[in-house]
């Protein structure tokens, strides 16, 4: 039997935001209690360790507030993606930490966008568009 507790504190989390499965289990969601949350339909992967709640409609920016809350990685939207979003957008320019990559399941899921990811060590290891 699933805990009700757990699950419903995953659904009152933010909605629109990607899961990561690393964080989860940081906030006592155990693997193996996401598995069982995968298998009932609960949490939907968007790749290998990574899920979106059932129902949730999840974007880039939901994806990119994952890495940077989650990860703690500094990757954010840079140039004239920094200043325009919407239903026209079709480039994503994102730039990160000389030594920061972007995780395989953000790299594979297909965000309907094109993306180019950049590294620099231009803004610092801790630039963050939310500081």
């Amino acid at each position: 039997m699933v805990k009700r507790e757990k699950l419903n504190q995953l659904y009152h989390l933010q909605k629109g935001i990607v899961l990561q499965s690393s964080w989860l289990e940081k906030q006592g969601y155990s693997y193996e209690l996401q598995q069982r949350y995968r298998k009932s339909k609960w949490l939907i992967p968007v790749g290998d360790g990574a899920y979106v709640r059932t129902g949730d409609k999840v974007g880039f920016e939901g994806a990119i507030y994952a890495l940077q809350k989650q990860s703690n990685l500094s990757i954010h939207p840079g140039g004239t993606t920094a200043f325009f979003s919407g239903p026209r957008m079709t480039k994503l320019t994102l730039f990160g930490g000389a030594k920061e990559k972007l995780p395989k399941w953000f790299c594979r899921h297909d965000w309907e966008i094109k993306i180019n990811f950049h590294a620099t060590s231009f803004f610092g290891p801790k630039y963050r568009i939310d500081k």
